[in-house]
């Protein structure tokens, strides 16, 4: 008689695993086409997946969020309604960066002042600022056809 109980629970735990490693590749789409949605500005999904659940916050393996790729794009409409919902900006990725750098770096300037409005902070070590700036000088001064650097 326990034979069969032993090898219904193997049985069990072995669904239990396929259960739940197919929920977590699900969960890895929906936060994928969450930031695919947030990068396009495609603000009418983005509520969608936010009513249904989805975290405000999701990020990929390089912790970049929705509200980054928002910024990093341009997309207005997004980054505001983000917030709104209470993305948190004070997030850093793995490449030390936050949705007001991201701003910043592209010149996104509407989007740097939707972030000031909610108090979002540039939130990057001096060093790490310096270095963008300079890259931005440069890659200005590159596509203005200046030589000096």
């Amino acid at each position: 008689p326990a034979a069969p109980q032993v090898q219904m629970l193997e049985t069990l735990s072995l669904v239990k695993s396929v259960v739940l490693d197919f929920a977590e590749k699900v969960d890895k789409l929906r936060v994928y086409a969450y930031l695919n949605s947030a990068a396009a500005g495609n603000l009418v999904a983005i509520k969608d997946m936010i009513d249904k659940g989805l975290p405000v916050d999701s990020m990929d393996y390089d912790k970049r969020t929705g509200l980054m790729l928002a910024c990093h794009e341009g997309h207005t409409r997004v980054v505001r309604y983000l917030l709104e919902k209470g993305a948190d900006a004070s997030l850093v990725d793995n490449f030390g960066n936050t949705a007001m750098f991201e701003a910043v770096r592209e010149g996104k300037d509407e989007c740097v002042h939707i972030m000031r409005e909610f108090t979002a902070e540039l939130g990057v070590a001096g060093i790490t600022l310096a270095a963008q700036l300079c890259n931005c000088i440069t890659r200005t001064a590159i596509s203005m056809g200046s030589t000096a650097t």
